[in-house]
């Protein structure tokens, strides 16, 4: 994976994650962090989510699947996120 795709996906995981939370149906972060720790175990602070969403923070590897994880099975395809890790890995 080059250098340039890892530093795309940390300064865009915000924005997708929060476009694809709405996507699936997740007005609120708290219903969104809610299902994160019931479909993988993974808790998320509700203050955390936020700053995420904003670019604020990073989530840690951890947050960052889950995170994948929940957009994923709720959209019923790949998140944004997902399709551009998967951009980022392919062989060049």
């Amino acid at each position: 994976m080059q250098v340039e795709t890892i530093f795309a996906i940390a300064d865009n995981f915000g924005i997708f994650s929060r476009a694809d939370r709405k996507d699936a149906g997740f007005s609120s972060v708290e219903r969104f962090i809610e299902s994160v720790e019931t479909e993988t175990g993974c808790r998320i602070a509700k203050d955390t989510m936020y700053r995420i969403e904003s670019g604020k923070a990073q989530p840690t590897l951890m947050q960052a699947m889950a995170i994948s994880a929940t957009l994923d099975r709720n959209l019923g395809k790949e998140s944004r996120i997902t399709r551009m890790i998967a951009e980022g890995l392919r062989p060049v």
